[in-house]
């Protein structure tokens, strides 16, 4: 039996800027979703990536002198380590430089044209260079763009047309027909007002511009940077390219976007979708913004917050467990490091932390690092409320109220807490009463268990590492409703190393020094697109000739393979994103170029140990093998 899909996406974020706080929020959302629906046993495909089209784009690499193929691809690397500091499990990244997105573009855009929808006239208006976005008179206050505040400008030349004005009535009988497609109501309510108010025809193209991907027929005019981005959605699942996997996933059930690009999303896109004859996603979410310590993020108030700062602070789980847990998704959310360090220490390490460390520690104390035999049951109190906790947890989490998921974890953790005081472990023990005493320690213990499969969509590393302790595995095999069944644990089963694995922690710098730091981090981002290195800087990565000795598909993960590689001294464990490419088969005997010296990073549950080199030109990966008989180990100049 097939499993039910489930596609969901972010807005694919803008190549002229490095990633702040907010970029990191959305993506972790839509993180905690998709690895929610995963272990519900949904097929699942989460999409994220880039928008590398543009003016802004094209401004930002003159800037540089350098070209802009050059600019985005050296952008697209700081994005992508935003998905490995925030362990982000997304099944694709596309950018709409991609070949694959412009075919996919160019058949929207014929479709469109086919129903009589594109037309050719001349535009007269307001432009906001910045915002990339074309304005009314009744938009424009005092001269300036109502969403960014900046001046705007008069532009008149010959352009490619829109019909969007013969979608009004349509765009309003889906919105009264499907009241979940747009949400929270609220903003429903907002692109309805949008629509009353009349639509005009919405010029889509450039002919100032270069960058970007050109109409068909139309020498010199490119299709408009928003036309383009939106279609993203589209070709990540093979518009143009792959028909079956368009089918599979193809209509999307959950686009995640920021309130500012409501008017995109939810009227220009469904539109368009409606004039080329396809069907219409089923829900669009349209969470807040982000504030720092009530204010809105602006480089010119200067309290951006850097999130690999914040990741390399303080780890990618505090972090994704304060936001999920602290802001009320849909509105708009504040951060202060300061209530991260409270949510840190208060949640993570005194009552999650506490329970499992302690519950651990006694079981290596009086049971020798072995689960006890749960005996006679002392109550159902603690199995009963395993069990309304899961029922109101999935609850909330299919109605995307993720705090009020965690906070019914929570409960339960206090609850648990409860239980261990007032049933005295330690006062058993002393007692001899040894079968009662492994009978609350089994039941803390599943309690346990059951916590952290809830909360491995929220922190999978640390869930991960928690589970480890108790000697199961961090990635079941059984989906999560069978996972949180009571009973999971193997009495006499051998624990794992028991260590705290949040403890608690201060504010580690003056308001000033993280601040500083925090630039320091946004600096070093910035100057990725720095043109030369140094010999003395290439040596320092230790390239040596290895051979992959097994290959195996990374569970829960469409892309990547596990990889054992013999390197000559040691066999190492790799994590390569080849699935796509090769099958495991193909890969076993092969000699290839080893990275040994990086840091080893956990993905998707495996700890890498190195990387296997590969050519990757943006529809093709190929591994880099080594074609003579060199001796394993050998090192490569």
């Amino acid at each position: 039996m097939s499993k039910s899909t489930f596609y969901v996406t972010t807005p694919i974020y803008y190549a002229n800027s490095v990633p702040h706080i907010g970029n990191a929020y959305t993506t972790i959302v839509a993180d905690v979703i998709s690895r929610y629906k995963r272990a519900m046993g949904f097929d699942v495909m989460f999409l994220t990536g880039m928008d590398e089209h543009g003016q802004k784009v094209q401004s930002a690499a003159v800037e540089k002198g350098i070209d802009p193929q050059q600019y985005v691809d050296e952008m697209a690397q700081v994005w992508q380590r935003l998905l490995t500091e925030f362990d982000i499990s997304n099944d694709d990244f596309i950018r709409t430089t991609e070949p694959r997105h412009e075919k996919g573009v160019l058949r929207l855009f014929e479709r469109m044209m086919a129903g009589g929808d594109v037309y050719e006239g001349e535009y007269e208006g307001w432009y906001c260079r910045f915002e990339e976005n074309f304005l009314t008179d009744l938009q424009v206050k005092d001269g300036k763009c109502p969403d960014c505040g900046r001046p705007v400008e008069k532009s008149r030349e010959r352009a490619f047309f829109f019909a969007l004005s013969k979608y009004e009535k349509p765009l309003l009988e889906h919105y009264d027909a499907h009241p979940e497609f747009i949400r929270p109501d609220f903003r429903m309510n907002e692109a309805r007002r949008f629509v009353e108010q009349g639509l005009r025809d919405l010029c889509i193209s450039r002919s100032a511009l270069k960058w970007g991907i050109q109409i068909p027929g139309a020498e010199g005019y490119t299709i408009y940077v928003w036309i383009d981005a939106l279609i993203n959605y589209l070709t990540g699942v093979g518009l143009g390219t792959d028909d079956e996997l368009f089918a599979r996933y193809w209509p999307c059930d959950l686009h995640l976007l920021g309130k500012d690009i409501l008017k995109f999303h939810c009227v220009y896109w469904p539109a368009m979708l409606m004039s080329a004859n396809v069907p219409l996603p089923r829900s669009l979410y349209n969470h807040g913004w982000l504030r720092v310590s009530g204010q809105k993020m602006s480089k010119s108030a200067g309290n951006v917050v850097d999130p690999f700062y914040l990741a390399n602070e303080y780890g990618s789980d505090p972090v994704r467990y304060f936001l999920m847990r602290d802001i009320q998704f849909g509105q708009d959310g504040n951060f202060t490091e300061e209530n991260l360090i409270g949510r840190y220490n208060s949640d993570l390490a005194n009552d999650l932390s506490n329970l499992i460390h302690r519950t651990l520690s006694m079981c290596k104390k009086y049971f020798d690092s072995r689960i006890p035999a749960g005996g006679a049951a002392l109550d159902d109190t603690l199995p009963e409320t395993c069990e309304s906790t899961f029922r109101a947890y999935c609850r909330y989490m299919d109605e995307l109220d993720f705090r009020a998921a965690l906070e019914s974890v929570w409960r339960l953790i206090s609850f648990a807490n409860v239980f261990i005081d007032r049933e005295k472990p330690w006062a058993l023990y002393k007692q001899g009463e040894i079968e009662k005493l492994g009978a609350v320690l089994y039941g803390v213990l599943e309690a346990g268990r059951i916590i952290l499969r809830m909360l491995q969509p929220f922190i999978p590393s640390a869930a991960g590492k928690m589970l480890s302790q108790f000697g199961v595995l961090a990635e079941p095999g059984n989906e999560l409703p069978e996972q949180a069944r009571w009973g999971g644990l193997l009495a006499g089963s051998k624990l794992g190393d028991v260590s705290p694995v949040f403890v608690k922690r201060k504010l580690p710098k003056s308001e000033p020094e993280r601040r500083a730091a925090s630039d320091d981090e946004r600096k070093k981002e910035e100057t990725m697109t720095k043109q030369t290195i140094t010999i003395d800087d290439f040596a320092k990565v230790q390239l040596v000739v290895g051979q992959i000795k097994s290959a195996e598909a990374v569970e829960g993960s469409k892309k990547l393979l596990k990889l054992e590689v013999d390197i000559g001294h040691e066999i190492r464990t790799a994590v390569a994103g080849m699935r796509e490419f090769y099958g495991p088969d193909e890969m076993v005997g092969k000699k290839v170029a080893f990275a040994a010296n990086l840091a080893p990073a956990k993905i998707f549950g495996v700890e890498s140990q190195g990387m296997v080199l590969a050519a990757d030109s943006k529809e093709m990966v190929s591994l880099l093998t080594i074609d003579k008989d060199v001796p394993i180990g050998s090192v490569i100049r």
